[in-house]
């Protein structure tokens, strides 16, 4: 693969991880075969997750089509078998650290995408749901200083 390639992936991963607060251990871990595309949101269902090691629930994250498109279009087509093909989620973190200074890591992508919803004015329900959080610790996510937030 060359550099404008592996670049592209680098991007997807970026904007797939935050655009649905995933954990980078799923991102790594989405299969295509997992992957169910509607008219309008597209959906892609974890195996496991940190809040459900044990596969006893069904979670799964949701992304926009128009968002889907540009992330298939930076991976250069869906693959065949991993979301993400290869590319190691070490790599990834990697680049991360050298591409971007100060302390950005793969958990900074879910932390930015609470933070953005937050301050878009999305209900924290929404943002709670959509990060998969069932207390309190989306708090440690976001910013609250542009907003009161009544809990």
């Amino acid at each position: 693969m060359d550099d404008s390639t592996i670049l592209g992936i680098y991007k997807a991963i970026s904007l797939f991880a935050f655009e649905t607060l995933a954990r980078l251990a799923e991102v790594f871990s989405i299969r295509v075969k997992d992957v169910k595309q509607g008219s309008y949101c597209v959906t892609f269902a974890l195996n496991r997750a940190k809040t459900d090691p044990f596969g006893v629930e069904s979670q799964c994250l949701s992304l926009s089509t128009s968002t889907w498109t540009r992330v298939t279009r930076l991976l250069g087509g869906l693959p065949s078998a991993g979301l993400i093909f290869n590319i190691s989620r070490r790599s990834y973190v990697k680049w991360l650290s050298e591409y971007f200074s100060g302390g950005i890591t793969g958990h900074s992508m879910r932390r930015g995408g609470a933070q953005a919803m937050y301050n878009r004015g999305f209900p924290i329900a929404d943002i709670q749901a959509k990060g998969r959080w069932k207390s309190q610790a989306w708090l440690r996510y976001v910013d609250q200083a542009e907003r009161q937030v009544v809990l």
